[in-house]
């Protein structure tokens, strides 16, 4: 991460008022000495662009074409930090316990995606959004009526 890294991210969040200091269970029913209240984050387009753009300036190396994220913070992570890249932004959504891509959104085969969060405890909803990038692309078939 640039610009700070992850001791700039940890700087954002406390302006933010989003991260807390105590003692927390997480809704993974999971324990935690630190929770981030990512709304009171979002909630802040100055912090979140910045955050946003320390993101951003990790993943360019990698040259994403498209980021995608879950519903619900994780829109607004993966539009921001696609605006800034320059690329598409997409979101998959819950289907029948699965996350999909849906609202007419492709993944062209061989496409790039960085996908990114907004908060990552167990890691559900990112690998949810990693098992549907797969789904969505078809592999080009060849034409057999030239043959």
């Amino acid at each position: 991460m640039t610009s700070g890294g992850w001791q700039g991210a940890e700087h954002l969040l406390r302006e933010a008022g989003a991260m807390l200091d105590g003692h927390f269970q997480l809704a993974s029913g999971k324990h935690s000495a630190v929770y981030v209240e990512k709304f009171r984050l979002l909630e802040q387009p100055v912090q979140t662009e910045a955050l946003c753009r320390m993101i951003a300036g990790w993943a360019r190396p990698l040259s994403p074409q498209l980021v995608a994220g879950p519903t619900t913070g994780g829109i607004i992570i993966s539009y921001e930090v696609a605006r800034l890249l320059r690329v598409r932004g997409v979101f998959a959504e819950p289907v029948d316990g699965r996350r999909e891509f849906g609202r007419g959104f492709t993944i062209a085969p061989g496409e790039r995606v960085l996908v990114v969060d907004d908060v990552l405890t167990t890691g559900g909803s990112v690998r949810d959004v990693f098992e549907a990038v797969p789904s969505t692309i078809t592999q080009p078939s060849r034409d057999q009526s030239s043959s």
